[in-house]
């Protein structure tokens, strides 16, 4: 039984953002504190600390055979004994008592004998700001009290002066207080689950973790296959200039893509060309190669206006920061991503979705309903931002994926996904599944042999944003921008044999038939 307390005594204040303080230590928000008492256990809610002090049960044996455990709160019983019952009485320590009768255990219990049972009642004593050891009792008192040695009063033995506090980590600090040290730990919760959109981090310097909402990610990578910000992955081979995100809240920020055909004479599969970024006064826009021009001069790279813009030049891709915290990701080619800071959630609209953590609203037309996949044409088409007509020119319908040409077939490298190894073990986090039916479909009107690389990258580069490094993927994948081993990866990888043999030499496990069914997302 216990006994909760807002405790004046002990040095209690509220802070910002709902933290709590005892004996100079800071506890967060809905978090545990430990004191020296082993009897006192206290918790920060709203910024006010609320403390229990367990309220030990009367002991059926007498005093003499009572002892304390070190470390506990309450004594126990020593020894054996024997326990006579008499009919309409009742048995506490050496002593009968009849039924009905009340009677005094000491000063601060009192007891009652009913139905042959003793019920007692302990006074609640109020928590002490003191060492366990310094807590004692009064002639002719209930409760305890802080009694420190004369010599104590006016120093600490950890070096304090009367009233200072200090932090020993950042879990646990100490108060000086009548000359004796007062100790305080916050106890976290390992298990804390964090609610979907968010994640645990632990902040510098702070004792527990913490939830904080996730940054979203939208990415573009293929023919292009689109991830939007709630995870939804779709393909739309729409031809023209589309809306990829813009904030259509405070319109801060927007991103246009440009898709065109991977190859004039087919028309059978698209790509995203170029990108074009505004922010604020400034137009950004990148292109093939990596070239960039900001408000349409060519600029070289690195490239920074202090507290606006910063562009970084890496050798395969580009990293553009902005100043309201949105980064994005090109890489020269056909593969961009976008993060986005999470007070932009419910904010943003265009093909990357809506970031609110609900995937079924992903496909909203600009003025209109939620469509269904099957309507995926409609859905792009609604963010055309070019010319109508050109945007009603797509280039295949992309609920059907076709069978590829049997060439493509044996050469199979989409099957590096199902990769544990290569991947790190991310595939016990994130469903492989429609990353490798992005890639087969890529596959199937490839002009060039590697453009599964695009759909590996999306992949690893999801792994990376849920925590799980995969360093190697590119050099095991052949995926490197190296054009001798490209050449030798295209000869060696001809057949499945020679991709099996290949990835056992690099100590790949390949753990899953690329023909097996594959898991359902």
């Amino acid at each position: 039984m216990g006994a909760t307390f807002l405790n004046p005594e002990i040095d209690l204040e509220s802070l910002r953002g709902n933290h709590c303080k005892i004996n100079g230590q800071t506890a967060t928000d809905d978090r545990d504190v430990t004191s020296d008492d082993p009897c006192l256990k206290c918790r920060c809610n709203d910024g006010r600390l609320t403390c229990s002090k367990k309220a030990c049960p009367v002991l059926q044996c007498s005093a003499d055979r009572q002892h304390q455990p070190p470390g506990e709160c309450c004594p126990k019983c020593t020894g054996t004994r024997s326990l006579y019952t008499y009919p309409k009485t009742c048995t506490l320590g050496s002593r009968f008592h009849r039924d009905g009768e009340r009677f005094d255990m000491e000063r601060c219990t009192k007891c009652s004998c009913i139905n042959e049972t003793s019920v007692c009642h302990r006074d609640s004593c109020p928590i002490l700001n003191c060492a366990h050891e310094f807590q004692q009792k009064r002639p002719g008192n209930c409760c305890k009290e802080c009694v420190f040695p004369e010599e104590f009063r006016m120093q600490c033995s950890y070096g304090g002066v009367d009233g200072q506090s200090w932090k020993l980590d950042a879990c646990s600090s100490c108060k000086c207080a009548q000359g004796m040290p007062s100790c305080a730990m916050t106890r976290c919760n390992v298990t804390l689950p964090c609610p979907p959109g968010s994640r645990l981090v632990h902040p510098p310097g702070e004792c527990c973790g913490r939830c904080e909402e996730s940054e979203g990610v939208c990415m573009a990578f293929g023919d292009p296959h689109y991830k939007t910000f709630d995870g939804k992955i779709y393909s739309f081979q729409g031809v023209g200039r589309y809306q990829f995100v813009a904030d259509c809240e405070h319109h801060n920020f927007s991103i246009r893509v440009a898709n065109v055909y991977q190859n004039k004479n087919s028309k059978t599969s698209t790509l995203t060309k170029r990108v074009a970024i505004k922010s604020g006064k400034m137009r950004i826009n990148l292109g093939q190669n990596l070239r960039t021009k900001i408000n349409g001069q060519k600029v070289d790279l690195p490239y920074k206006i202090e507290q606006k813009l910063q562009i970084e030049k890496f050798k395969d891709h580009l990293v553009i920061d902005l100043l309201n915290g949105v980064r994005i990701l090109w890489t020269g080619k056909s593969f961009l991503e976008l993060t986005v800071p999470a007070s932009y959630k419910n904010k943003l609209c265009g093909l990357c979705g809506n970031f609110n953590n609900n995937v079924q609203d992903d496909l909203k037309l600009r003025k209109g309903p939620v469509v269904k996949e099957s309507d995926i044409l409609m859905f792009g088409a609604s963010w055309c931002v070019g010319s109508k007509a050109v945007c009603a020119k797509y280039a295949k319908q992309t609920s059907k994926i076709r069978p590829c040409k049997a060439k493509r077939v044996d050469k199979n490298p989409c099957k590096y996904l199902t990769s544990t190894d290569l991947f790190n073990g991310c595939d016990s986090k994130l469903n492989y599944n429609k990353y490798y039916k992005a890639c087969m479909m890529d596959m199937c009107e490839c002009p060039s042999g590697r453009c599964y690389c695009e759909s590996l990258m999306a992949y690893a580069r999801e792994c990376n944003h849920l925590g799980v490094d995969v360093p190697n993927w590119k050099k095991h994948s052949y995926c490197v921008a190296n054009k001798s081993r490209r050449k030798a990866a295209q000869r060696t990888g001809l057949s499945k044999e020679k991709i099996d043999l290949l990835m056992k030499q690099r100590g790949i496990n390949r753990t899953r038939s690329a023909q097996a069914p594959l898991p359902i997302q």
